[in-house]
């Protein structure tokens, strides 16, 4: 490589100032003020303000109904606007995590920096897999391969030559070069894509989507019963107002406003967390999808093991083991020098081990003339080079690959080595020139800990692991077997095996083997397919080029922190740390999360039909003994309790500590639908429950001194709506000490039932809440109703 110098600060900096920093414009963000008015745009809501609009217009001295109604709307508004400003800077800040750097040159040093600090002239490094994050002119190239697909839709990559171009957002799978950057920004090839791309949609996930339709199918519903509650009240007589209030009531105790805004902060909330266990979620309906996995495809180096490779023998003119490494002959020392150092930083670990083997050779006066870069099908490298004005060549890799190549016969001697190593579970690299096999190099990696643990604890939740590896059969199998993956021999699959399949014949058999050898990238696809044809939800752990197709095809694709760029642009999902046990931790998340979330459901919809059953019986029962029995709760309180009892506790749910158990449970079926039956009855049996003590409160009230029976029933529907949330949090009893693990819940119900008690003690704010002081045994036998749903509830879950 020629001396290259690179730009120096003071002309970086000038030209930052000149063409600004390389950032394509990205879609405008929303204010607060925005996000806040757009809370209004909800048609749920819409209906309330047009109702709150006619009941002024009807009767003037509803101002103060009305005004409260406004008051809770915007503070429910304020919330929601809060929450989602949160979430959106909680992905912000994940997408930041996943940054990746890019490699220049300045003032004569290699640095890295923030692919946005990039600017014309800028001298930067091309290495396979790397994502080119400007437009530049070649100025050198050694087997420089890129895959301009992003651009042009052509698959097959490109050779880059000096004096080509090449573009930002495409991917180089192969070689090496130099580049200097020719347009950045907006003014990239890409830029002028990103021109017509510019969007302010905001994408929601499937369940989202999925929640908001049945917040859509719960709110017409309710037009429809309130249409029906408007008709039966003006049969009975009562007056237009009283009806329509009725009506408006019976509508906001429908409606659950806070559901969509609880989803998208639990997922957020949910992903935030993940991102501190390394788990960094790059989409957040990946958080739904992990709750169902069942196949785990990893690689072995670098994720079931730590990659730092020992060398514990070698064979060479005969067998050297780690105390007589001093006795290898210089020549092939020298051999072993040049193939581990040709690049200039060497981070491969293969080559780090052999570095170490040969770390007392002084430098050499050879030249490298041309790399042709190791390759996941053909399973070697090559490296031309020139020493005392002589050309050589060495390869290194898979020693059955090396076989093919070299012109001499093999040795019986060198063929029994190989086995030998093959036995002892070692990872074993050939050397040789085109004429003959030079050593046998055998590498014992160390499994990382707690992964034999956390392979278990994938068995115990029915989350099978397998082993995908270009590794030999051998080799694979003996760290399979360490890490209780495989047992038996017969469960690895070679690749010439795998070869004579057909793609169905694979899906036939696929449940057999937990390992595959040898395997090629196409190969990884194919398996990945295999098992989602039988109905399996796969994620796809890879770090190199060669996985990017596979972890594209995979439900979930995992990618090393570490990664290739080309891999972590194809993934779902980046584990930091490069640790295997991280991405069972994240599909603890997941399930943990989504179990969640229908908590907040069965929590929120029980709550807003135990409040529709209560207004709807006791109009039912009027028109039935033809008596005005009145209304238990006005649309005042109903907007009161759905802002404190619903969304607070909806939250503390949300945010709920997994199930110990969680991992011994199958992962759930994607074809299940999000209510099934037994959520269904849950929600309709629970909410029927809260919805008779209502009752029974208010004509417990009604009964004694009709002026309290209002305000009985506001506070026994509050109260148990409240002590529900406890219900919720758990399938078992709550009667443990994790009660009071949920700090956020317990506070909830504390501030609930403190609010209750202003606006019913508080002078003034009862008036305008329409609500009267209760006595001390009105209040007791309010409170003793609420706790019925506690016991209700913990009889439910013996039986």
């Amino acid at each position: 490589m020629n001396k290259i110098i690179g730009l120096s600060s003071e002309e970086v900096s000038l030209r930052n100032k000149k063409y600004g920093l390389n950032e394509l414009v990205k879609e405008k963000k929303k204010n607060f003020l925005q996000v806040f008015l757009l809370e209004f745009s909800d048609w749920l809501v819409i209906i309330l303000l047009i109702a709150a609009l006619l009941s002024i217009i009807v009767d003037p001295n509803n101002i103060f109904e009305v005004f409260i109604i406004l008051f809770i709307l915007i503070i429910n508004a304020f919330i929601g606007a809060i929450q989602e400003i949160k979430a959106a800077k909680t992905l912000d800040s994940l997408k930041k995590l996943s940054n990746h750097k890019t490699k220049v040159i300045r003032d004569n040093k290699e640095i890295l920096i923030e692919p946005k600090y990039l600017t014309i002239g800028d001298i930067i490094f091309l290495e396979k897999g790397n994502m080119l994050d400007a437009d530049i002119k070649i100025i050198e190239s050694n087997n420089l391969k890129i895959d301009e697909a992003i651009l042009t839709g052509e698959s097959i990559p490109v050779y880059k030559s000096k004096g080509d171009n090449a573009y930002s957002a495409t991917l180089i799978i192969g070689g090496r070069g130099i580049g200097e950057v020719t347009a950045i920004g907006m003014n990239s090839k890409i830029g002028e894509i990103a021109k017509e791309l510019i969007s302010n949609n905001n994408t929601k996930t499937p369940l989202e989507i999925k929640l908001e339709e049945v917040g859509k199918s719960v709110g017409l519903v309710a037009i429809v019963i309130c249409v029906f509650v408007f008709i039966l009240q003006l049969l009975l007589k009562i007056e237009m107002l009283e009806a329509f209030k009725s009506a408006i009531s019976l509508a906001v105790a429908a409606i659950p406003e806070g559901l969509a805004t609880v989803v998208t902060v639990t997922l957020a909330i949910g992903v935030g967390k993940m991102s501190k266990e390394n788990s960094l979620v790059k989409k957040l309906e990946c958080v739904e999808t992990l709750g169902c996995t069942n196949i785990i495809c990893t690689d072995k180096t670098g994720t079931l093991t730590y990659n730092n490779l020992k060398v514990l023998e070698i064979y060479h003119d005969r067998l050297y083991k780690v105390d007589n490494f001093n006795e290898l002959d210089i020549n092939l020392l020298n051999k072993l020098f040049i193939i581990s150092n040709y690049n200039d930083n060497t981070i491969d670990p293969i080559d780090k081990a052999i570095n170490e083997i040969c770390k007392n050779i002084k430098s050499l006066n050879y030249k490298i003339i041309n790399i042709d870069e190791f390759d996941s099908d053909k399973k070697y490298m090559k490296l031309t080079y020139d020493l005392n004005n002589c050309q050589y060549s060495l390869f290194k890799g898979a020693f059955d690959r090396l076989i093919k190549i070299v012109r001499k016969p093999v040795k019986n001697e060198i063929l029994s080595t190989f086995e030998r190593f093959l036995d002892l579970g070692y990872r074993v690299i050939a050397i040789s020139d085109e004429n003959e096999i030079i050593a046998l190099i055998a590498m014992m990696d160390t499994v990382r800990k707690d992964v034999i643990k956390t392979i278990d604890l994938a068995k115990g939740a029915n989350v099978k692991t397998v082993m995908i590896t270009g590794d030999h059969h051998k080799t694979a199998f003996d760290i399979a077997m360490k890490v209780n993956i495989a047992s038996n021999i017969n469960e690895v699959m070679k690749k010439e095996d795998l070869d004579k399949l057909t793609d169905q014949q694979l899906e036939e058999v696929i449940n057999n083997y937990s390992v595959f050898s040898r395997v090629s990238p196409f190969d990884k696809v194919r398996i990945v397919k295999a098992y989602q044809n039988k109905n399996m939800v796969v994620a796809m752990i890879g770090d190199g080029v060669n996985d990017a197709a596979a972890l594209k095809t995979a439900n979930i694709g995992c990618v090393m922190g570490d990664g290739a760029e080309i891999s972590k642009d194809s993934a779902d999902i980046i584990l930091i740390d490069n640790n295997y046990n991280t991405l069972i931790h994240a599909v603890k998340n997941g399930r943990t999360i989504y179990e969640n979330i229908k908590k907040c459901v069965v929590y929120l919809l029980s709550s807003n039909i135990g409040e529709v059953l209560s207004i709807l019986l006791v109009t039912l029962m009027s028109l039935v003994t033809k008596v005005n029995l009145g209304i238990p709760l006005l649309s005042i309180h109903l907007l009161w309790i759905n802002l404190i009892t619903d969304s607070l506790p909806a939250f503390g749910l949300g945010i709920m500590e997994g199930d110990k158990d969680i991992m011994k449970e199958s992962p759930r079926n994607t074809k299940n639908h999000f209510f099934s039956k037994d959520m269904i009855k849950e929600i309709i049996f629970m909410g029927s429950v809260i919805g008779l003590l209502t009752i029974i409160s208010y004509f417990i009230g009604k009964n004694i001194n009709g002026e309290y029976a209002v305000t009985m029933a506001f506070f026994t529907i509050s109260t148990s709506q409240l002590i529900h949330s406890y219900n919720c949090s758990s399938n078992k009893t709550i009667f443990n000490k994790s009660i009071l693990k949920n700090k956020f819940l317990n506070l909830s119900f504390v501030v609930g039932i403190l609010l209750e008690l202003f606006v019913i003690y508080q002078d003034n704010v009862n008036t305008l809440f329409k609500l009267k002081p209760l006595p001390i045994n009105l209040l007791l036998i309010s409170l003793f109703l609420s706790f019925i749903t506690l016991l209700i509830a913990e009889i439910k879950k013996k039986i």
